[in-house]
This record gives structure tokens, C-alpha cells and sequence, in this order.
């Protein structure tokens, strides 16, 4: 999925800040609470840019999922892949829901 343009910075250059803020200061910290909103309201106009399709709003689920594995938040990283997981179901996307069960999988070993 190709980045959306954003006030300031692509959100893709918001998700590596928000990354590195995450990792040094945590959810606590304000900074980061701002940075996070962005990337959320980012990851909110993609779902609407595409009629808040299956497909986006699974996107946008394990987008976040990623964000917590790759910040160290490994505890909320499951939670938000089962999210996305039971959109896939809820879709009859079956391909997904095998893809997203293979990469909880894969995840819960290393929690």
C-alpha cells in the first residue's frame, strides 16, 4: 500500500518517528500519544480513501499489529492481529484468515 500524503510527512515517515519514540519513550509519554494519533488518523483516511473496504480495514488492523511487534509491544501485537483476523472471517476471506493465523503463529513463540 503506497503511503498517503499527510500535512507535514508521509505516514510512513510518521510510522519510523512514531517507532522510534515508541521505543525510547514509551506510550506514556505526550510526544509519542500525539505521534500516535497521527499515524492513526494516517491509517484512518487510507480505510477511507477506500470505502472502509474488507481489505483496508484489515490492512489498517495489522499495520498497527506491526507497529507493536516492531516497537517491542509484543503484548498488544496478538490482540491486533486477532482483530484483523476476525474481519478476515467476518468477510469470508479465507485466504486471509489463514495468512494472519500463520503470522500470530509465528509471533507467539517469541512473546
Amino acid at each position: 500500500m503506497s503511503p498517503e500524503s499527510m500535512s507535514f510527512e508521509s505516514n510512513e515517515g510518521l510510522r519510523e518517528k512514531l517507532l522510534r519514540f515508541l521505543k525510547e519513550r514509551g506510550f506514556e509519554d505526550a510526544e509519542t500519544k500525539v505521534l500516535l494519533l497521527e499515524w492513526e488518523n494516517g491509517e484512518n483516511k487510507k480505510v477511507e480513501n477506500q470505502e472502509g473496504s474488507w481489505e483496508s480495514l484489515i490492512a489498517k488492523e495489522t499495520a498497527r499489529g506491526e507497529l507493536y511487534l516492531d516497537s517491542g509491544f509484543k503484548d498488544l501485537v496478538i490482540e491486533e492481529f486477532e482483530v484483523a483476523r476476525m474481519i478476515a472471517y467476518q468477510s469470508y476471506n479465507d485466504d486471509i484468515v489463514a495468512q494472519i493465523d500463520a503470522k500470530i503463529q509465528s509471533i507467539k513463540p517469541s512473546i
